[in-house]
């Protein structure tokens, strides 16, 4: 009696564990691993409505992977964008609707003045020095969420290594720029703030 329930015992390990290699096999043949670091978003009141989030993914898979869509509760949407120079120096953004490639054994950094996922219709202040939730969403990864520090630069950076934009601190808290300043068609390196 004791060997026929070890046998039985042995044989629903050995199902067992052949149903996970079953359900694994997926995800290592499309061969992504994906991570996301160094993931930060800037400080923005609920009245100017948008800020950005931006971190450095990394694709250690064989194959490569997608960046399609983020979403965050302090955001009614957010979409992934690029940052463009156009003639003359004016900065301009792109949505990417069709995500943004991550090649495999490569990296992508989500930086100001390229590549970010703008985060629009803030439900809140997002107050420098909180961290917020935003999840990724890859084509074959998966979601992944990360917890974004919110700072004025990348976490960690020396001020000389991030340049600002040129917003004064009471504007980048209150969103308020003279009118003297406003860029009309667009936005200079200088005043690109995502």
């Amino acid at each position: 009696m004791n060997r026929t329930l070890l046998a039985l015992y042995s044989l629903m390990a050995s199902l067992a564990l052949a149903l996970v290699a079953l359900h694994a096999a997926p995800a290592l043949a499309q061969g992504t691993m994906v991570t996301v670091t160094k993931a930060w978003v800037r400080p923005a009141s609920k009245a100017v409505g948008t800020s950005a989030f931006y971190a450095i993914i990394t694709n250690a898979g064989a194959e490569p992977d997608r960046l399609d869509a983020a979403s965050t509760p302090v955001a009614g949407m957010a979409q992934v964008h690029q940052t463009k120079a156009g003639k003359g120096g004016m900065m301009y953004m792109l949505h990417l609707p069709k995500g943004l490639k991550v090649p495999a054994h490569g990296s992508v950094e989500l930086k100001p003045g390229g590549y970010h996922v703008m985060l629009m219709q803030l439900k809140e202040d997002i107050a420098a020095g909180s961290t917020i939730p935003v999840t990724l969403h890859f084509a074959h990864a998966g979601a992944i969420v990360v917890q974004a520090q919110v700072a004025n630069q990348v976490p960690g950076a020396a001020m000389d290594q991030m340049p600002m934009d040129a917003m004064s601190k009471d504007e980048m808290s209150t969103g308020a720029k003279p009118k003297d300043q406003a860029a009309p068609g667009g936005m200079s390196k200088e005043q690109m703030g995502h």
